[in-house]
């Protein structure tokens, strides 16, 4: 097969997984070679991203065997460029680049249950750049930055991948050219750890606002709707008595209503100190302002109820 061919990649890496026998749930097995092939191939297109965001890496399924079910994989690189801006025989060379990348994002969490500071990415990141830096690649006029949270969320994506294997199930990544790597289904991180890790610093801001009900949460699972201004946010309410007051039916909330409350705004930053994210919660409720219908309704309600203790 020629080096220059479109499918010179062809089944280049395989996923196995070995399950035990006589177990129940038999569809986990093909949910995690399923939610593997969707992570490995956000994993591809982020680790591409470092060459060319240009590149759109595309895993196509070329076989798969029985026995220990495998899943043999195939990848194809499409640009948006013309051919002829990249170094001959660009596409073998990225996709070795994929290959090892995701073998050693997968070596990498081998030993560990988790991810407990963001320094800890610091070898894998000088991994992943030493891979890029091609020597054929030299010719492209600049290298992307590798961003922490991407390797987090890739780290991520391998992990939660993971959920379905049970005791007596193993999962391995193999390639043609470089061996196999058994992925560690005891290492964990979720969408919560990697905010507490790219997180620097928290600056909070509080004030008493004024706002104005969008959506309001009945079961305390999800965030509330506001109107602010001209502007929408979420925010989660940790005014524990008022919410269980109102979850309950002690205190009622209808449309157009507004709450005068203390917003609390987290402003988070990451190590280099770039704002990366803000959220919001209500800190303390002091009142809830009906809008002009509603005012309207009680002041009626309040005059027929002192017009009756007058009668009486």
């Amino acid at each position: 097969m020629s080096p220059n061919s479109y499918s010179y990649l062809a089944s280049e890496f395989a996923i196995q997984i070995d399950y035990r026998k006589d177990s129940e749930s038999p569809s986990r097995v093909f949910q995690v070679v399923s939610d593997l092939i969707d992570a490995f191939q956000r994993i591809d297109k982020r680790l591409v991203e470092i060459i060319d965001p240009k590149i759109e890496p595309v895993l196509v399924l070329e076989d798969i065997h029985s026995g220990s079910l495998q899943a043999w994989l195939r990848t194809e690189l499409k640009s948006s460029q013309d051919d002829a801006f990249y170094p001959p025989n660009w596409k073998p060379l990225v996709g070795e680049f994929l290959i090892k990348g995701k073998k050693n994002l997968i070596d990498f969490i081998n030993k560990r249950s988790t991810i407990t500071n963001i320094f800890e990415l610091k070898p894998l990141e000088d991994q992943i750049m030493q891979l890029a830096e091609i020597e054929n690649f030299k010719l492209l006029s600049k290298r992307f930055p590798l961003k922490q949270r991407k390797l987090l969320e890739s780290l991520k994506d391998i992990s939660t991948s993971l959920a379905s294997v049970i005791e007596g199930d193993s999962v391995k990544y193999i390639s043609l050219d470089y061996g196999e790597s058994s992925l560690n289904v005891k290492f964990k991180l979720s969408a919560e750890n990697i905010e507490d890790l790219v997180t620097k610093e928290t600056a909070v801001k509080q004030g008493e606002k004024i706002l104005k009900i969008k959506k309001a949460d009945y079961l305390g699972e999800s965030m509330w709707d506001f109107k602010h201004g001209q502007i929408t946010i979420q925010a989660s309410i940790i005014d524990k008595g008022w919410l269980t007051d109102f979850q309950s039916g002690k205190i009622k909330i209808l449309p157009g209503d507004s709450l005068r409350a203390v917003l609390g705004e987290y402003y988070r930053f990451d190590q280099n100190n770039n704002l990366i994210g803000l959220s919001y919660r209500i800190e303390r409720i002091y009142e809830i302002i009906h809008g002009p219908a509603q005012s309207a309704m009680f002041n009626d309600e309040e005059k027929r109820e002192s017009a009756a203790d007058f009668e009486k």
